[in-house]
């Protein structure tokens, strides 16, 4: 199992800042988003963006990952959520789907979700440039504590 990061939907939101680099690279303190996952969870992290930047980023093996949309800002609790997903379960707000544990191959994923749970708290999702800059102090010290 590995961790993929997917930001498709949040691509366009976050030009200019995306348009050379996934939402996954984007510095959010001092870690990128990516680096963030890789530190936190100890696996592979890969990433799923705009199609035309998938010669910039490794592919997964076909297995069973844990998705993450790249633009959650998590916190140790949410972390902890999203880790405890067993397959077929995914976790969701109003927003969408935060995490989801299912099978996919490359840079294709269908899942079909035995387990859904609503994510009561809010959740801090990444969806506009000047939110970079909001919270970066929060995000530096999550950073200096890991």
């Amino acid at each position: 199992m590995a961790l993929v990061l997917f930001d498709r939907h949040l691509h366009q939101s976050l030009l200019p800042v995306t348009y050379t680099r996934s939402v996954a690279d984007i510095r959010t303190g001092i870690l990128t988003i990516q680096e963030y996952w890789q530190r936190v969870s100890g696996k592979e992290v890969f990433v799923d963006t705009a199609d035309y930047l998938h010669p910039l980023y490794k592919a997964p093996a076909e297995d069973m990952h844990l998705y993450i949309d790249a633009g959650v800002i998590a916190g140790e609790a949410l972390a902890a959520k999203i880790f405890s997903l067993q397959p077929g379960e995914a976790l969701e707000d109003s927003n969408g789907i935060i995490a989801c544990y299912g099978k996919g191959a490359g840079f294709s994923h269908h899942f079909s979700f035995t387990k859904r749970y609503m994510q009561e708290v809010p959740v801090q999702r990444l969806q506009h440039t000047w939110q970079l800059f909001q919270w970066n102090a929060a995000a530096i010290f999550r950073d200096f504590k890991l």
